[in-house]
């Protein structure tokens, strides 16, 4: 697993990319609807872009989409 940092956010976010053997994490993430490409630090700096595209179109055809838990309770 290897962590590619490309830049941090004013607000201390780190933005960067995810790989494992030479593939992009964030595919599995975005095909299954767990993630959303966010590409307002500049999309010329994403890698493989159009495959990200294409992994969270798959998920918005399948009306699959992140969901926000507000409360957990552990019992």
């Amino acid at each position: 697993m290897q962590i590619e940092v490309e830049t941090v956010d004013r607000t201390g976010t780190f933005l960067g990319s995810l790989w494992e053997s030479r593939a992009n994490g964030a595919v599995p993430l975005l095909e299954a609807g767990l993630a959303k490409l966010q590409t307002s630090f500049g999309s010329d700096r994403v890698p493989d872009l159009h495959v990200l595209e294409q992994a969270e179109q798959s998920a918005k055809s399948k009306k699959l989409k992140v969901r926000m838990v507000s409360q957990l309770y552990l019992a």
